[in-house]
């Protein structure tokens, strides 16, 4: 049996943040409770998941395409 690390939920949120928002990485390492750099790390592992397994980055297509569409339809 093969234990997986981390959690697949808390590292697309993650993604999501840094990619999606202006936040910087210290902010977002207090949401996820982590220091900036751990954060960067997690980003750049989740981002070789995404290209290493194409289940994983339909999921993340779907759910990013969503979300822009979301946000286009909001008004500033």
């Amino acid at each position: 049996m093969v234990k997986r690390k981390g959690n697949i939920y808390r590292a697309l949120a993650l993604y999501i943040i840094k990619n999606y928002t202006s936040l910087p990485l210290k902010e977002i390492g207090k949401i996820f409770f982590m220091d900036y750099t751990a954060v960067s790390q997690a980003a750049r592992r989740f981002e070789e998941k995404i290209s290493k397994d194409k289940k994983i980055s339909d999921k993340v297509d779907k759910i990013t395409e969503r979300l822009e569409i979301g946000m286009s339809n909001v008004k500033t």
